[in-house]
């Protein structure tokens, strides 16, 4: 096995923590990125496809999938001038950049519950497997228990943190427990943000929370919540519906093409899970969003359901089957 990414980004470190042999390429993001950094991007592509034909060729490579970032582009269409079977995978509800740019040139796509076709007819080889989870989230996976009397609570902005959560959480979950609803909030603001004024907001707020950068590991955190209120990345979805942790879904309005709202979106009409917009998510309504999963026990151990029926726990595996067994695609 063999993975092909940016030398700019956080592949590297993340690859080969794993055990996995990496092969960087000059790659830089596209979306969401100022004209000339966009230009840089484009002329970077031709020596990272050079670079990705000669790792291609001397690893004697027989299949590639790409994942969907900006560093799969050249070795994916580098693949596809060698003849070598590609295949996509595509968690969210709609085709990033540099997936559409290797759609056409593709055998399998690999989506989730969330991904919503371009058109009506659906497309030979897309195949809906879910998404793979970390064999930690495995591990995690339990039968759950309604919330007690002092709720979990974990907030999620991802690794690079969600402005609007770190800015208006402690405000309404302060609403919450104005309601009577006793909480403990573990709160991950992300790398780079200075948790004190957060800290400094939920003190004021009378609300019980530990604040951290990154909750390092994460999953016990998730495991223990009772709810979530968290942005829509679409890992995270995936996984908070494993482990049957109910969720209020804040989709982020600067992602990329307003994916984070398509998937919000997909993801409450499939399992229950409220969804409010930056737009509305004022303190009475996230209250009342939240209320009934914590004060009525039947609508939260439905919902814990719904998100488990979500999440196929063996995404990895239907995955591998498609692209070393050549089974049958089905949508």
């Amino acid at each position: 096995m063999l993975f092909i990414g940016a030398n700019h980004g956080i592949d590297r470190e993340l690859v080969t923590a794993a055990g996995i042999d990496f092969q960087g390429l000059p790659a830089f993001p596209f979306a969401r990125q100022k004209l000339s950094s966009r230009l840089l991007s484009l002329i970077a592509l031709v020596p990272a496809i050079a670079r990705a034909r000669r790792v291609l060729l001397e690893h004697r490579v027989v299949g590639m999938i790409g994942l969907g970032s900006f560093g799969s582009v050249a070795p994916g269409w580098a693949a596809r001038s060698l003849r070598i079977p590609l295949s996509i995978f595509e968690p969210n509800s709609g085709m990033g950049v540099a997936n559409r740019a290797l759609y056409p040139f593709s055998e399998h796509r690999f989506v989730s519950r969330l991904f919503s076709p371009p058109s009506k007819r659906i497309e030979r080889g897309t195949v809906e497997t879910g998404v793979p989870l970390r064999e930690a989230v495995l591990k995690h996976v339990r039968t759950r228990t309604v919330p007690g009397r002092r709720a979990n609570v974990a907030v999620l902005g991802g690794s690079l943190g969600d402005p609007f959560l770190n800015r208006q959480t402690p405000a309404l979950l302060r609403e919450l427990t104005q309601r009577g609803v006793e909480l403990s909030v573990v709160h991950q603001c992300g790398h780079g943000v200075n948790p004190e004024p957060i800290r400094t907001a939920y003190a004021e707020a009378g609300v019980v929370a530990r604040v951290e950068p990154f909750a390092d590991p994460i999953l016990p955190v998730l495991a223990a919540a009772d709810v979530a209120i968290t942005a829509a990345g679409a890992i995270t979805l995936h996984e908070l519906a494993a482990l049957g942790v109910p969720a209020l879904v804040v989709p982020l309005s600067g992602a990329a093409a307003g994916h984070q709202l398509a998937n919000a979106g997909a993801f409450a009409r499939a399992t229950g899970c409220p969804m409010l917009p930056e737009t509305e998510c004022s303190p009475a309504a996230a209250a009342g969003a939240l209320t009934p999963l914590l004060r009525n026990p039947d609508h939260w151990q439905k919902t814990s359901r719904n998100l488990k029926a979500f999440a196929p726990l063996d995404a990895a595996e239907r995955c591998l089957a498609h692209l070393l067994l050549r089974e049958p695609s089905a949508y």
